[in-house]
């Protein structure tokens, strides 16, 4: 019994991981985009 809930614990949680490494990978891209486009606004102006 306890083996079979450690590893559906552990099977639910792979898909979070997942999740929160695709979520702080995007907000690093989006970081980045904006500070790309800041720079280019000042740039232009």
């Amino acid at each position: 019994m306890g083996l079979v809930s450690v590893t559906n614990r552990s099977n639910l949680d792979i898909p979070k991981i997942k999740c929160l490494i695709s979520l702080e990978s995007a907000l690093k891209i989006s970081r980045s985009l904006n500070l790309e486009l800041r720079n280019y606004l000042e740039h232009a102006t």
